[in-house]
């Protein structure tokens, strides 16, 4: 009976006018299991405790009545212990279990204080925004400025930053990657994060990512994804420009996906000029 599963996942977090409450709890859903199978590449730890508070967040406030709402929510030390495996990846656990019990227990009281802290720090205290240098907390300063911090609120930041990374809410491609000396065989993927290229294999290896201010423009010829960036040469740190040949059958497809991410990125763009 457990031999074959099927999963329903999400390709886009390309958002429709108006989302009902259940598509959206369908959305965390699979957020949070992105989390807890190590498919959000963080920029550090702290950005997973952040968004373990920030989904231990939500449910607290889901669970209250109206009068309990109005109360302000603080969490201590040694509250969260035996809860923090519904939120944390799934592989710190497993790497705990061969692990003698007082230094099990150490981690587990470890993993506790910091998701406390990134509680108490994003729900409760003033962030200053030269403070906010991750993803996570560029995030939920930006919430905290425009909305009032809840448990919708909460669920909303919790999927923007797990949906910028590169296995989150994707749509996945296999094409050939041509260049002028060889062609490579390469997995390419597509979400609000930007293009991003993994070589194949046994497990996927991320070669390149580009997010959208890298970007220049993209067309399809034929069976070709023609790419156009602009990077950062790591030699002289000087700015290249550089052109992506892609062949595969999906390349019209993937235009058109690249362009409704960059007109959600551009309406961003000029939404924060205008503020």
């Amino acid at each position: 009976q457990t031999a074959f599963q099927l999963v329903l996942r999400k390709q886009s977090s390309l958002l429709p006018q108006a989302r009902t409450k259940k598509e959206q709890h369908l959305e965390f859903c699979q957020a949070l299991a992105d989390v807890k199978d190590g498919r959000v590449s963080a920029e550090n730890k702290t950005e997973i405790f952040d968004l373990a508070a920030l989904a231990i967040f939500k449910d607290l406030r889901e669970g209250m009545s109206e009068e309990e709402q109005e109360e302000e929510l603080i969490l201590e030390d040694g509250q969260l212990t035996a809860q923090l495996h519904h939120y944390l990846p799934t592989y710190w656990f497993k790497a705990l279990e061969n692990k003698k019990p007082a230094v099990r227990l150490l981690q587990l009281e470890e993993w506790d204080r910091r998701v406390v802290q990134s509680f108490n720090e994003l729900t409760r205290e003033e962030l200053q925004e030269e403070e906010c240098t991750t993803e996570v907390r560029k995030i939920v300063f930006s919430f905290r400025l425009e909305t009032e911090l809840n448990a919708l609120a909460a669920t909303r930041m919790f999927i923007e930053r797990v949906r910028l990374a590169p296995l989150c809410f994707s749509a996945q491609y296999q094409a050939e990657m041509w260049s002028v000396d060889k062609i490579l065989k390469v997995l390419v993927v597509i979400n609000a994060g930007g293009f991003h290229v993994y070589r194949l294999g046994g497990t996927p290896m991320l070669l390149s990512s580009f997010n959208f201010e890298t970007l220049v423009s993209w067309q399809s010829m034929n069976d070709m994804l023609i790419i156009n960036i602009i990077y950062t040469s790591k030699v002289d740190m000087s700015k290249r420009r550089e052109k992506l040949r892609f062949l595969t059958r999906e390349s019209v497809h993937m235009k058109n996906l690249l362009s409704k991410y960059g007109e959600v990125v551009l309406a961003q763009i000029i939404k924060r000029m205008k503020e």
